[in-house]
């Protein structure tokens, strides 16, 4: 027995609605993987895995693709039992959104001091001049290069560096114009041929602005998602009472 009157208008919109799910799970996946790619790089010098919060995204952006397909069948078929695995999929699915985004903003403030302590205990491992470079120079050439940064806090920690330090030097990658050897005797407070803010700092700056994007992304998703749950809890109890009246 189809459903009729506003329980019908309901059955539209809701189908409407998981066409949106569907692109939100693409959106998701989307935007996780991107979240990925430029939060892989730093997450060797925390220790810590950045990148999960992309990962995550991606997760949740292919469950909710696959369960907009219930959505979608259980409103075109009015089929009570789908659409309450649906609904169930979907709370599942939003307070694990919600437990991701709260969990980044209650870590939010630790992200620097993780960046610090790693940057800090990476400035030995610096190999200056080397032939052939490791993954940490790279690593720490890349970083300064493109956030204008240079050390873990200051230009000054490269000190801690047993190359470095003998001749008060930072490396090329810090200077202002890059030059060979642009960097020697600069290693000092007050330097101006080089950058002397720390890219702990830069780089938490950088880690942030990319949560605060995939936080957004996921609040308007959630917003969407509960907006569904709602359409398939009004059209499950008006197609359970159709039923009922048979």
């Amino acid at each position: 027995m189809a459903v009729e009157g506003s329980a019908r208008v309901l059955k539209y919109l809701l189908f409407i609605f998981n066409l949106l799910f569907l692109l939100a799970g693409l959106a998701l996946i989307i935007i996780g993987a991107v979240a990925t790619a430029k939060l892989t790089p730093y997450s060797s010098v925390a220790g810590v895995h950045f990148n999960g919060v992309g990962v995550f995204l991606i997760v949740i952006g292919f469950v909710v693709f696959l369960i907009s397909f219930f959505g979608c069948l259980g409103a075109y078929k009015e089929n009570y039992c789908l659409l309450v695995v649906f609904i169930v999929l979907m709370v599942v699915t939003l307070l694990l959104l919600i437990a991701a985004v709260i969990t980044a903003f209650v870590m939010r403030n630790q992200v620097t001091g993780w960046l610090t302590d790693g940057f800090s205990g990476m400035i030995k491992d610096y190999q200056y001049n080397a032939t052939v470079k490791t993954p940490v120079t790279e690593l720490w050439d890349n970083i300064q290069r493109d956030l204008d940064c240079c050390g873990s806090k200051s230009n000054t920690d490269w000190l801690a560096n047993g190359i470095l330090n003998k001749t008060y030097s930072t490396p090329d990658s810090c200077c202002k114009m890059e030059t060979p050897g642009c960097g020697n005797d600069q290693a000092r407070s007050g330097s101006l041929k080089v950058y002397t803010d720390g890219c702990a700092a830069e780089v938490s700056k950088r880690v942030f602005s990319n949560v605060v994007a995939v936080g957004g992304a996921a609040v308007a998703i959630g917003i969407l998602m509960l907006i569904g749950i709602i359409f398939a809890s009004c059209l499950a109890t008006a197609i359970r009472k159709d039923y009922g009246s048979v």
